[in-house]
């Protein structure tokens, strides 16, 4: 909707004498709005848009009132609608998520990437519209609004919204329990969980900017007293070596390495690692797990030959 001038700052004073960014980000994070499946906060989450992690630092409250309501009035130079025609009459729609002398790529709707070579190209048109659809906040009542657009307002700032320096787990992946393993839920063995197979489907999820995973978002199911939450993330070793991980906390809680079982001590998993990329795969107890969120973070060993990062990204 259009706002008159009047109406807009009435809008930006209740953001800022109203607004409550720790509710805002509990709003961002509703599966329904899709706002971490398009944008990343320090790197984890989609693709589709630009990461959010500076933007309360960079863009005044009106520009995010704005972009929210009418998101095709504020497009950020690079994430035009952008359709392309080839010669042999296939046509792209998207935004160019890289382009040299060579080749085009170009990222569609849903995340996928479609490389062309430049050869191929006829046209190509960059329309004045967002691939953010208008209309995504109609759902939310006006004071969850406000409380969204305090918490974007607040990201990048010195506080609670700016993200750490430390190389925290954000991107994670969280089991959905659809019929095609209940036997096998059933059966109780959990290192099923940690094998590697078509059966299982692996979702994204990401932790809050502060760099924790809130335990009553994982997708869990109930085994005898247990309340079984599998997850896993993934590490790219560049350097061979001795790598850890450490938790705020590991009661109740098993982990893989691949499809070894690895040993937890002093809240780490501390393991030798090969090149090549790694799977972790947690199963939490969430009625056991002492911590209402979940931290890993990376941390170096003295000594160690490792070069180790975490995998990011949707």
């Amino acid at each position: 909707q259009d706002l008159s001038e009047a109406e807009m700052n009435a809008l930006i004073e209740e953001v800022r004498s109203q607004g409550d960014p720790h509710r805002g980000e509990f709003i961002y994070r509703r599966k329904e709005l899709q706002c971490d499946v398009c944008h990343a906060l320090g790197g984890a989450g989609g693709n589709l848009g630009p990461d959010m992690i500076s933007l309360g630092a960079s863009a005044p409250i009106d520009y995010i009132i704005e972009s929210l309501l009418s998101p095709n009035n504020k497009v950020k130079e690079g994430y035009h609608m952008t359709t392309v025609y080839t010669k042999d009459d296939r046509v792209f729609n998207g935004f160019v998520a890289m382009e040299d002398d060579r080749q085009l790529v170009i990222r569609d709707a849903s995340g996928q990437e479609t490389a062309l070579a430049q050869s191929q190209i006829d046209k190509k048109e960059i329309a004045s519209v967002s691939m953010m659809p208008p209309g995504l906040t109609a759902s939310l009542r006006r004071d969850e609004f406000i409380h969204l657009v305090r918490f974007l307002s607040e990201l990048g700032k010195e506080g609670s919204f700016k993200v750490p320096p430390r190389r925290l787990v954000r991107r994670w992946r969280v089991l959905n329990f659809t019929s095609a393993i209940q036997e096998s839920v059933r059966q109780g063995d959990q290192r099923f969980y940690a094998l590697e197979d078509d059966m299982k489907e692996w979702i994204p999820s990401y932790s809050t900017v502060r760099g924790v995973l809130p335990i009553n978002t994982i997708p869990s199911a109930k085994r005898w007293l247990y309340l079984v939450a599998p997850l896993r993330f993934e590490i790219d070793v560049t350097s061979s070596g001795v790598a850890a991980i450490q938790f705020n906390a590991t009661l109740g809680m098993r982990a893989w390495v691949g499809e070894t079982e690895a040993t937890l001590e002093n809240n780490q998993l501390r393991t030798a690692l090969e090149t090549g990329r790694h799977t972790i795969t947690l199963v939490v107890d969430r009625n056991a797990f002492p911590k209402a969120t979940l931290e890993a973070e990376l941390v170096d060993i003295e000594g160690s030959t490792a070069a180790v990062q975490l995998v990011s990204g949707p």
